[in-house]
């Protein structure tokens, strides 16, 4: 069991070690934007290449 009371292994350290996080807050952050548009301007990726015929049929 994780001891509370360490706090932020990266702090002491070892940058590494994984932080503790309050999922209930973060989740929380998170849902406060719900209503907004993820990316809204698009991913722009490029064309994708010309397809090959890989087995010669």
């Amino acid at each position: 069991m994780v001891d509370p009371t360490i706090g932020n292994p990266a702090k002491r350290g070892n940058p590494g070690a994984a932080a503790r996080v309050d999922m209930k807050a973060w989740l929380a952050k998170l849902d406060e934007y719900l209503d907004e548009t993820f990316m809204p301007e698009g991913r722009r990726q490029p064309a994708n290449p010309a397809r090959r015929d890989l087995f010669g049929q």
